[in-house]
């Protein structure tokens, strides 16, 4: 090995131990984890036909982009209240996103899933740079793992395998990008909003604001109570359809705990 490549693969083991996890990308032991059926038909993709695109700083978007409204969601696939949650946004991707109502935009904040999870944000950016397009049937496909207790980085190689992504290529992207990560980016925004666990849900208003993200407000009550129930995000996109755009000011009183403790 030249001394060039040699420097390449020890920055890249340093830009990997540096995010605190060391994937056996190496390993000669490569034991398959146990993958769900509806995970290992990776070929099928339910989001084929909605349109998907990234925020300027990278967060994937799924939905139609002259919807009135951006859904945002902050989470960590090892949180159970996430978890838990995600029924109610495939609800919600199912009733707005699909109709082309509303966007749904997802950020990895680590709680429950810590170091595990920051890599996963990471990784997940950089699978995205290979095949656009690809982080929603693999936000699920993880969820899946992560349910039940598969969370680690075999379980990522082998998710790259059945959806044609290069583990390896993810790895000198992370390297490359070391500076600008995706989970920090991600969890800069939430500290920014406030956001303190998981679930959390704020909006984006098309034309106002500037674009930033605000809190979710129904009847001029900022919701802060983790993940907002269904009837909640249909009545602040009707509000959006509507034109009634509450103040960006608008915040809670009181903070409110939220399930999920920040890493």
């Amino acid at each position: 090995m030249t001394k060039l490549k040699m420097k390449k693969w020890l920055a890249l083991l340093c830009a990997v131990i540096a995010v605190g996890i060391v994937p056996a990308v190496w390993a000669e032991d490569d034991t398959p984890t146990p993958i769900p059926e509806a995970v290992a038909a990776a070929d099928v993709n339910p989001y084929a036909d909605i349109p998907f695109s990234r925020t300027v700083d990278g967060a994937p978007v799924l939905g139609n982009p002259d919807a009135p409204i951006t859904i945002v969601e902050f989470a960590d696939f090892a949180c159970p209240h996430c978890q838990r949650y995600r029924a109610t946004m495939q609800q919600f991707i199912d009733e707005f996103v699909v109709t082309g109502r509303a966007q749904y935009e997802f950020r990895h904040f680590p709680t429950a899933g810590g170091e595990m999870t920051a890599y996963v944000g990471n990784i997940n950016s950089c699978f995205e740079d290979q095949q656009p397009g690809v982080f929603w049937p693999l936000h699920d496909a993880i969820y899946e793992q992560a349910v039940d207790e598969h969370y680690d980085t075999r379980m990522l190689r082998q998710l790259a395998r059945r959806f044609d992504l290069s583990y390896r290529d993810a790895l000198t992207c992370m390297s490359e990008n070391e500076g600008e990560l995706q989970t920090d980016i991600d969890r800069d925004l939430a500290y920014s909003l406030d956001v303190g666990g998981t679930p959390a849900i704020r909006v984006r208003y098309k034309d106002h604001n500037n674009g930033l993200a605000q809190y979710l407000v129904v009847d001029g009550i900022a919701w802060d109570q983790g993940g907002a129930p269904l009837e909640l995000l249909a009545i602040v996109v009707e509000d959006a359809e509507a034109g009634n755009i509450p103040d960006p000011d608008i915040k809670p009183e009181t903070p409110l705990l939220i399930p999920g403790d920040p890493l």
